[in-house]
């Protein structure tokens, strides 16, 4: 009897350990998917905001050369 009890307690601590080992390989990779989560969340707010810069620049340069009043009645004129 004492050699089941003790075969079943080797199991429980097995089960235990293998438990334990799953939940941090889980933790590291919840930990890894937020991370890069965060990573494409900043390159994109980037890329935003580097796009929003450029055509400020485009709309400022065209209406600093009078060029976007008149592509402005054209493309009204079209519709």
């Amino acid at each position: 009897m004492e050699k089941k009890v003790r075969q079943l307690d080797d199991g429980m601590r097995k089960a235990d350990r293998d438990y334990h080992e799953a939940c941090q390989k889980a933790e590291g990779a919840r930990q890894e998917w937020e991370t890069s989560v965060l990573k494409v969340g900043q390159k994109a707010e980037g890329a935003g905001q580097e796009w929003e810069t450029s055509v400020l620049k485009v709309l400022a340069c065209q209406k600093a050369q009078g060029t976007w009043i008149h592509r402005l009645q054209f493309s009204r004129a079209q519709t």
